[in-house]
C-alpha cells in the first residue's frame, strides 16, 4: 500500500516477508533466493516494475533511504528524485526523523519493568536508545507468566540494525514474537495452524509511524490484520 506520495517520494506500507532490495535481480526484476521454491520480488523491484521511478543515488537500492527487516511490515520512504534523497538521507543522518514501532512480545514483560521508559543498551557494540510503553498485556490472569504477551510501542532515539527487536529481547527479557533470531518461532504455540503467523519470514514487528518534519511528512499504518489470530490467542489464556 501507498500511505503518501508526491513526484519526489512516497512512504509505502511494506508488508512483512517482503525485502525492501535486492543485490542482484534477474529478468522481470525478480531473484530466486537459496532455499526458496518461488522468485522473490522486493519491493524496490515491484515498484520498478510498476514504472515508478525511483532516485538512482543508491545504485543497488533504488530509491532507498532506510531499511526495514524482510519479516517487518510498515512504513518504509522512498525517494524518486536524487535531490530529495540526498535530503531525506541528511535528515535521517542528523536525527530529525521520528518513528515508532509496535511490536507483540512473549513472554510479557516481568511486572518488576515500569510500563513505560528508556532502554540504552548497545546493539552490534554501538550505543542504542529506544523510549517504549506497554500498550496492552495478555494472557496473565491464569499465572503462566511465560504463557503471556504484550504489545509495545517503541521509539528508536538511534537507528541500529535490529535496534527493536534487540531490546525488546535483552532490555526487557520479552523477545518479538516469531522472530528467528532473538526470539522464539511461533511454532512453538501449535494451538495456531496458520501459515501467515507461522512463516519464520514474518515476525510481530510493525513500522507504525513515520515523521520527517523537513519534508512534511507524518504518516501512519496500521497493524496487519493477521495478528489478530495471535492476538486473541493469548487473550484466551
Amino acid at each position: 500500500d501507498v500511505l503518501l506520495e508526491t513526484s519526489d517520494f512516497l512512504v509505502a506500507n511494506k508488508p512483512a516477508g517482503i525485502a525492501c532490495s535486492h543485490r542482484v535481480v534477474t529478468t522481470a526484476g525478480k531473484k530466486r533466493s537459496k532455499g526458496r521454491k518461488t522468485s522473490d520480488m522486493s519491493l524496490v523491484d515491484a515498484l520498478l516494475h510498476c514504472n515508478v521511478q525511483l532516485s538512482t543515488l543508491n545504485a543497488e537500492s533504488q530509491g532507498l533511504v532506510h531499511r526495514l527487516d524482510r519479516g517487518t511490515s510498515g512504513c518504509i520512504f522512498l525517494a524518486k528524485t536524487d535531490p530529495i534523497h540526498a535530503h531525506a538521507v541528511a535528515q535521517f543522518f542528523t536525527r530529525q526523523v521520528r518513528k515508532s514501532y509496535v511490536t507483540l512480545v512473549s513472554p510479557a514483560p516481568a511486572k518488576r519493568f515500569p510500563e513505560s521508559g528508556t532502554l540504552d543498551i548497545p546493539v552490534n557494540g554501538r550505543p542504542a536508545r529506544s523510549d517504549f510503553r506497554v500498550l496492552e498485556r495478555f494472557g496473565e490472569s491464569a499465572g503462566h507468566a511465560q504463557n503471556s504477551a504484550a504489545t509495545i510501542e517503541m521509539r528508536t532515539l538511534t537507528g541500529r540494525k535490529h535496534q527493536v527487536r534487540v531490546h525488546a529481547s535483552q532490555g526487557l527479557n520479552a523477545p518479538v514474537v516469531n522472530d528467528p533470531v532473538y526470539g522464539v518461532a511461533a511454532a512453538n504455540l501449535p494451538q495456531i495452524a496458520n501459515k501467515e503467523t507461522t512463516s519464520r519470514e514474518r515476525f510481530f514487528l510493525h513500522a507504525a509511524t513515520l515523521s520527517i518534519p523537513a519534508l512534511d511528512i507524518s504518516v501512519e499504518a496500521p497493524v496487519p490484520g493477521w495478528w489478530k489470530t495471535y492476538m486473541d490467542h493469548f487473550e484466551k489464556q
